[in-house]
């Protein structure tokens, strides 16, 4: 009686079968593996391998979300997180008018990105959304390495603006600014997150939220001379996105 392996019960001849059912057990193997990895036949040119249900060994062949909005793993996101995924919500409550609002990015190396990104969960007639990055000098967002302009939001959904920005390895800070309303908000990192332990005072060593700065209109500025903000979560942890080109 042939033998089976641990993971697949693939059949095999053990060595006291006798030497005739020999041939039939290697040709019952081969049907097995045969049946077992059909899946992975097929495909096309830049189609991924996923699955196709819960069961073991059923996949099927897609194309690749390259160009997919949030969420999507090519996104780096701000805030701690790299993935869109537990601890992700809706603001609790509306972006200041004509606030800056500056969340931390870490980017594990250089590369230039093509899409800055942020998602609207809740929107304002006529309202718009500012979107760039500044540098950090000592942890502290200070220079502006570009303003990208605004995008709408007078409707729900994910907002992005299609850009050619080359970024290097390090901290670097999100920033979105809300003009026309202060009713906007955004998709956030849930408020138990929590940002950066800086070398600073007392009171910064728990709670750090993000830096703001206000009456910040039209261009961004620069350099910034936003202040970190230790209490009040809504609206400073928004989820800044970027995706590597």
């Amino acid at each position: 009686m042939p033998g089976t392996t641990t993971n697949f019960n693939f059949p095999y001849p053990l060595d006291t079968d006798p030497l005739a059912d020999g041939a039939q057990e290697i040709q019952n193997l081969a049907d097995d593996l045969d049946t077992t990895l059909v899946d992975l036949k097929g495909g096309t040119t830049d189609q991924v391998l996923a699955k196709n249900s819960n069961t073991d060994m059923d996949f099927k062949w897609a194309n690749a979300a390259t160009n997919a909005p949030m969420p999507d793993t090519a996104y780096y996101i701000s805030n701690l997180s790299t993935t869109w995924g537990s601890g992700i919500t809706a603001m609790g409550g509306g972006l200041t008018d004509d606030t800056m609002y500056l969340v931390p990015i870490f980017i594990s190396e250089s590369f230039t990105i093509d899409r800055i990104a942020v998602e609207v969960t809740t929107s304002a007639a006529a309202a718009t959304v500012r979107l760039g990055l500044y540098d950090s000098v000592d942890s502290v967002p200070t220079n502006l390495i570009a303003d990208f302009g605004t995008v709408d939001a007078s409707t729900t959904g994910v907002k992005e603006k299609t850009i050619s920005q080359a970024l290097t390895k390090g901290l670097i800070w999100g920033a979105y600014v809300c003009s026309n309303s202060s009713a906007v908000r955004l998709r956030q990192i849930s408020d138990g997150h929590q940002m950066l332990t800086f070398p600073s005072t007392a009171a910064q060593a728990f709670d750090q939220i993000g830096y703001t700065q206000t009456g910040v209109t039209g261009a961004l500025p620069n350099p910034t001379t936003a202040t970190i903000k230790t209490s009040g979560q809504v609206a400073f942890n928004g989820i800044v996105a970027l995706r590597r080109a």
